[in-house]
């Protein structure tokens, strides 16, 4: 379990990151978002194959664990995109 939280933090470092470098990288303000959206994607796709196709032995389980894993992703990354977006105006507020 220890180890499957560490993950779970390695993910929300990675995602958190690149949704800053995306904001600090292009103009657009809604780039930020993609990688977000893209882990919601894939981990709904995740679940649902989960779900929907029948696997031998532990496949299903394997597939809800990394849907949950691109889920914390997708978590992370729009937490760190509003609160961008929240801060950041506010910064400019005080400058």
């Amino acid at each position: 379990m220890p180890r499957f939280l560490a993950v779970l933090v390695v993910i929300l470092l990675i995602f958190s990151g690149l949704t800053y470098l995306l904001h600090r990288l292009f103009r657009n303000r809604y780039i930020k978002y993609v990688p977000a959206l893209i882990s919601l994607v894939l981990g709904t796709y995740q679940f649902y194959l989960a779900k929907a196709v029948s696997y031998q032995g532990f496949e299903d389980i394997a597939r809800v664990i990394l849907g949950a894993m691109l889920m914390a992703g997708f978590l992370s990354g729009m937490a760190s995109g509003v609160l961008i977006d929240v801060i950041r105006p506010r910064m400019k507020d005080r400058e």
